[in-house]
């Protein structure tokens, strides 16, 4: 289990970690168990001494070192999602699954064998059995504990593999009592440590997170890039000398423009402060910012200039928790936290607009990221269909060719034509190629199309599935039903 949750972290800056993902994982630990016991029994019965045992769980340490080293086959994957390339795509994905498949279930097969040992009488078998199962079980959970809430935050994935496979190795180099089994472990071990393990860039930051794997990357130009995950697309971005990004980040000014007397505003999905630092610098505003993730928080102290005051308050906590949990009202909602290509599907349901809604002060606003994935509008037409079904008219500020579109609603009414006078009033000292990029790409979005999204029945994770499963297949729409 142990091993299972760290496939989770390890496959997540390749692949990310949507429900898909999940389940191939939970899919494929279920195949290796299954295939260990089966394997376990027979070797068992054709070999019944603890030597054979040692074996199998000195093959299982071995291939558990070698998960590390194999980073080169999930990058072949990055590069296949990347390129739409399912040939190499798949390679990776099942690749990288083949390297946790063998461990699991070689140790998977020492359950039968070690019953097989302990079973002196016909008559014991069941409760050997249920014994070592029990006992089993308990290790398993303790598997997952230590690794979701010691080993992967605290300690490091790489590290964590190599305490299990240490420990593994331990048990059968003193079964087997051969030195030279610790030392092919320790010449593995080497190889593991020596291993690189960044993918691409200048990367400044990389570590673990309960909910995310994080790095902070410097480009050429100096700017300092956020990324999660997989690693599509930025989540923030920090220049030291100019607080814009020509970036998404700046069309969230949109609001602001609207309503430069904004006092209060809410970010959900902080990240590093991007849009924060911006408001700060141009407006009045007390800003509350909510992020999950703690690293992620830290990190924005760290490298992107955050600094909390009687004007900046950051949160950790999930958006909508924290929508139900304060009462707080605001005058612009500014949502960032859609990660392609993973996105909460709660934060995209007709109920957590209606929870936002309540939130808004007389003629607040909502401002949303929605990724675009090029032309088709599988993700833009469900979610602003949605925010339709709460606010009324929503405003599209469209971004051609880059990928991420503006979603605007208000709490009140708002016709496309006073939207583009009171933006065009600039009074901000904000950029005239953000303002006019702004009024050129703004229009209203037609309501006959789209999914609503509810509690119930949000199928986001399929709509953005289709659009690579379109793309590669040169279509460009999907009928849900």
């Amino acid at each position: 289990m142990g091993l299972e949750m760290l496939a989770s972290r390890f496959l997540a800056p390749y692949f990310g970690t949507s429900t898909y993902v999940w389940a191939t994982i939970i899919g494929m630990a279920m195949i290796a168990l299954s295939a260990g016991y089966a394997l376990g029994g027979r070797w068992a019965d054709r070999n019944p001494r603890p030597s054979g045992l040692y074996r199998i769980l000195f093959a299982a340490s071995l291939f558990t070192f070698l998960i590390p080293i194999g980073r080169i086959i999930s990058r072949i994957g990055y590069q296949g999602a990347i390129e739409i390339s399912w040939v190499g795509f798949g390679v990776g994905l099942f690749g990288s699954l083949g390297l946790f498949f063998l461990p699991m279930m070689l140790l998977a097969a020492a359950s039968p064998y070690i019953i097989r040992l302990a079973a002196k009488t016909v008559g014991t078998v069941g409760t050997t059995s249920g014994r070592i199962y029990a006992v089993s079980t308990v290790g398993s959970i303790a598997g997952v504990f230590l690794t979701v809430f010691v080993g992967m935050p605290y300690v490091g994935v790489v590290e964590t593999l190599l305490g299990y496979g240490i420990l593994v190795l331990t048990i059968s180099a003193l079964g087997l009592r051969s030195p030279l089994v610790a030392v092919g472990g320790g010449l593995v071990i080497i190889g593991v440590v020596l291993a690189p393990t960044q993918v691409g860039g200048e990367t400044i930051f990389e570590g673990e997170s309960v909910y995310n794997y994080v790095r902070v990357i410097e480009s050429p130009s100096g700017a300092l890039h956020l990324k999660l995950n997989e690693g599509i697309g930025s989540q923030s971005v920090y220049l030291e000398d100019d607080i814009y990004t020509r970036g998404i980040w700046d069309y969230f000014l949109a609001p602001l423009l609207v309503n430069p007397e904004a006092r209060d505003v809410l970010i959900i999905g902080f990240a590093g402060g991007t849009v924060a630092t911006q408001y700060l610098e141009l407006s009045e505003a007390r800003i509350v910012g909510v992020e999950i993730d703690p690293l992620v928080v830290e990190l924005s102290k760290e490298y992107f200039g955050v600094r909390e005051s009687d004007r900046l308050r950051v949160e950790v906590a999930d958006g909508r928790t924290y929508l139900s949990m304060h009462r707080e009202m605001f005058d612009i909602v500014v949502m960032d936290a859609f990660n392609p290509p993973t996105i909460p599907f709660h934060l995209a349901t007709k109920e957590f607009f209606q929870l936002v809604e309540s939130r808004l002060k007389e003629n607040g606003a909502i401002a949303v990221n929605v990724p675009r994935y090029g032309e088709p509008r599988h993700v833009i037409d469900p979610v602003c269909a949605t925010m339709e079904q709460v606010f009324g008219e929503v405003l599209l500020v469209d971004r051609r060719p880059n990928i991420p579109q503006l979603a605007i609603a208000f709490n009140g009414e708002m016709e496309l034509d006073r939207f583009l006078f009171l933006i065009e009033r600039k009074e901000l000292s904000v950029p005239d190629r953000i303002v006019s990029g702004i009024s050129r790409g703004v229009e209203v979005f037609d309501g006959d199309r789209g999914t609503i999204l509810t509690d119930n029945r949000s199928p986001i994770e399929i709509l953005v599935h289709n659009i690579i499963f379109d793309y590669a297949k040169g279509e460009d729409s999907v009928d849900l039903g």
